[in-house]
């Protein structure tokens, strides 16, 4: 009789975890949008999830390791040509129904941004609709503006995201250039240290001989502890 409520009581542990992670990973994310950078550098070193800022120039071919594209038209510009004629940027058009493109991180990340100018290639348009996906669902942070010219959009989350999505926001079409492209990739660990936790629920379980401690691990950027159990030899 003791031993199953024990086990019955370790049961409902387990699954008030679960629940709380599922009921999480349902959720929106929290998102926050910065039109200047140092305000947003200083949102990104606030959260606890993020690691270092890393930048994506475009001073040549290659992207930053970790970082993919898939777009209908957007390239690289080195030169300066056609439709953008500024150096070291990616160039791009985005339309409805027919051009987008996706920027993919083999990380996830947590923020993301960069220096856009909507108004100068092909003259203003009809701005840039950007969406992410966290947790492996679609939601939409905002719309660049067609007035924007070189000047920074960028945005946090709470939750990490594996992709964004630039598109039209209507039916129009919007040529633009991307510098200095800004992401952090989500930082699972926080801290390098086992912290100790409360082991009062998990004696009444019947769990006597562990030991215990909580890895400190973000999950969807809601700063769940998940622990560790320990054997004792």
């Amino acid at each position: 009789m003791e031993r199953k409520f024990r086990l019955m009581i370790f049961g409902f542990l387990v699954l008030a975890l679960v629940s709380n992670f599922v009921m999480m990973d349902a959720s929106a994310a929290v998102i926050t949008v910065f039109t200047d950078k140092p305000s947003w550098d200083a949102a990104v070193a606030l959260l606890p999830s993020a690691s270092t800022v890393e930048t994506e120039d475009f001073n040549d071919a290659t992207l930053e390791p970790g970082v993919s594209v898939v777009s209908d038209v957007g390239f690289i510009d080195n030169v300066g040509v056609s439709p953008c004629f500024i150096v070291d940027v990616w160039c791009d058009q985005v339309k409805f129904s027919t051009q987008e493109t996706k920027w993919s991180f083999s990380t996830d990340v947590v923020a993301y941004g960069g220096n856009w100018d909507l108004a100068g290639p092909g003259g203003t348009g009809d701005g840039i609709l950007v969406a992410i996906f966290p947790g492996g669902g679609s939601q939409v942070v905002g719309t660049i503006p067609g007035a924007t010219a070189g000047t920074f959009y960028g945005f946090t989350s709470d939750m990490p995201f594996m992709a964004v999505n630039l598109m039209i926001p209507s039916t129009g079409v919007e040529t633009y250039a991307l510098d200095n492209m800004v992401y952090s990739f989500f930082n699972q660990i926080i801290g390098g240290t086992d912290i100790p936790i409360n082991t009062s629920a998990l004696l009444l379980a019947g769990v006597q001989s562990v030991s215990m401690w909580m890895i400190p691990v973000v999950i969807a950027g809601a700063g769940i502890g998940v622990f560790v159990i320990k054997r004792r030899n």
